[in-house]
């Protein structure tokens, strides 16, 4: 894992204790890092994720969400293929979860 990403990943742990569901400096800061910084690093990472994911590699996206008006208490960040995972609520995909409590961070399928 490169040093930019744990940056990112240590500062959005950080923020999580600044939780407010509000827009607050915080938050907006936080969702930057999980919209924007985060994705980018990882985006970086793409042709190793490609290597590892071949029957999908012409499809693979990073998607970050933080909330949609309200912040939300777990933001997210997913690497997926459209014919596997039209959308964050269908399908399968690898996510990036992040803990309320800033500690840890998971990563699921």
């Amino acid at each position: 894992m490169s040093n930019n990403i744990k940056s990112i990943l240590n500062r959005i742990g950080a923020l999580q204790l600044q939780y407010s569901s509000e827009n607050t400096p915080a938050m907006q800061e936080r969702g930057v890092l999980i919209r924007s910084d985060l994705c980018l690093e990882l985006q970086k990472q793409m042709s190793l994720f490609k290597e590892h994911i071949p029957l999908f590699q012409s499809d693979l996206k990073i998607q970050g969400k933080d909330g949609v008006g309200r912040k939300t208490s777990a933001p997210w960040v997913r690497l997926y293929s459209n014919d596997l995972s039209p959308s964050a609520t269908k399908g399968y995909y690898v996510v990036i979860h992040f803990s309320l409590n800033g500690k840890q961070c998971f990563v699921t399928v």
